[in-house]
């Protein structure tokens, strides 16, 4: 399991060398949001931004964000719901995206 959100999002989205700020996780009532975004530095804390090297472009192609990991406290069925999902490439264009609904079964051994 990772060791924080960041270390999560960091594998895909820092493939391209920009750095990675964690959005999340925010947890309410039977339900987190969490997400990421990525500044065109290497460290987006770095307070050299004026010297620092500039990477303008985004990971492109397949990219896997991150795993998530369930566990049930009892068998049955449960509804996953991916809700609000949205991407945007570097420049803040929005990209589209499709997300389903998955319904887990969780069996007792």
């Amino acid at each position: 399991m990772p060791a924080s959100l960041l270390d999560f999002l960091a594998g895909g989205l820092g493939r391209s060398g920009r750095g990675v700020l964690p959005l999340g996780p925010v947890m309410s009532d039977g339900s987190v949001a969490l997400g990421a975004a990525t500044c065109p530095l290497r460290d987006c804390a770095s307070l050299q931004t004026r010297l620092a090297a500039r990477v303008e472009r985004g990971v492109s192609g397949r990219v896997e964000l991150g795993t998530l990991e369930f566990v049930s406290a009892a068998p049955g069925s449960y509804r996953l719901s991916l809700d609000g999902v949205q991407f945007v490439d570097p420049q803040g264009n929005r990209l589209q995206v499709r997300a389903e609904p998955l319904l887990l079964e969780v069996r007792a051994p």
